[in-house]
Parts: structure tokens; C-alpha cells; sequence
């Protein structure tokens, strides 16, 4: 029966565990498992939203950050694409890098990626537009993604009378 299986061959079963756990390991800190890794993280509900928010937003306030520091566009994207902890975007920042080192704009080299929302974009097209891409870079770091849900009414008793 099942019952003596587990008794009986117990440590083969936690053998197997420990070797699965460490297969994962090892493949996720491997270069196309960590990219396989970060694309799979954005697409985790709820959690992948929240990671990719994140990520925009770090990517806005460091390019921003490097922009207003004299860093060139070609320059300050890849420092930006290198410092992010997420090996897929990193991977994509990387051909934004190489579109604009070709003379693509960022806007439209950073559409491409498919990883930013349309809003930012635009964003980013008016300040290469304007010459102020620095403070649209903040503001796009600073602009919630979407309104807080409004809270919930006060619980109220089911019965006031005995």
C-alpha cells in the first residue's frame, strides 16, 4: 500500500525532493533559466503585476536619474537595463539599448519590448519631443497605476436588538 511505500522508501522520496529543489536552483541561476525565471515572474497573477510596476518604476527614476546626470541615452539605458534584478528585462532594456545606439528613438525602441504600458511611452515621446524626457521620466515613476479601490463600508452588526 501506499502507507509502507512512504515507510519503507522514505528517504528516497525526500532524496527526490532535495534533488528536484536543486535542479530548480541550479537552472533558474543558469543565464536562459534566469531569463525564463523573469519572464515567468511577470506573468504570475497579481504578484507578476505587482513586480512589473515595480520594475517600470525603478527603470523611470534610474534613466531619469542618469539623464539628468549628463549620462548620453545609449550610456544611461544600459547602466539602467544592467542594474535591474530581473534577467528578462534586463535582456530587453538591452535591445532598447542597441535600437537607440542604431538611431531609433527611445520611444519607439522601447515599444518594441512590448513591456511598457502605452501612457509611459507616450510619455517618454513627449520629453524627447520637448527635451524634458527627465521630469516625464519622473513623473511616470511617480503615477500610480491605477486608482486605490475605495474602502470598504463599516462592518455593521446583523442584529442591534435581543
Amino acid at each position: 500500500t501506499v502507507s509502507n511505500f512512504i515507510i519503507d522508501y522514505w528517504y528516497l522520496m525526500l532524496g527526490s525532493v532535495l534533488l528536484l529543489i536543486w535542479g530548480i536552483r541550479t537552472y533558474i541561476h543558469s543565464p536562459k533559466g534566469a531569463i525564463q525565471w523573469g519572464k515567468l515572474q511577470l506573468k504570475i497573477p497579481i504578484v507578476g503585476w505587482l513586480i512589473h510596476r515595480i520594475l517600470l518604476t525603478r527603470f523611470a527614476q534610474l534613466l531619469s536619474l542618469v539623464l539628468r546626470a549628463g549620462v548620453t541615452a545609449v550610456d544611461g539605458i544600459q547602466m539602467v537595463g544592467a542594474s535591474t534584478n530581473n534577467a528578462y528585462m534586463s535582456q530587453q532594456i538591452k535591445g532598447v539599448t542597441e535600437l537607440v545606439a542604431k538611431g531609433n528613438t527611445i520611444s519607439a525602441a522601447i515599444d518594441k519590448t512590448h513591456l511598457f504600458p502605452p501612457l509611459i511611452i507616450q510619455m517618454i515621446l513627449l520629453g524627447e519631443e520637448s527635451g524634458t524626457i527627465d521630469q516625464l521620466l519622473d513623473e511616470v515613476a511617480e503615477e500610480p497605476a491605477a486608482p486605490a479601490p475605495p474602502p470598504p463600508p463599516p462592518a455593521q452588526p446583523l442584529s442591534t436588538e435581543f
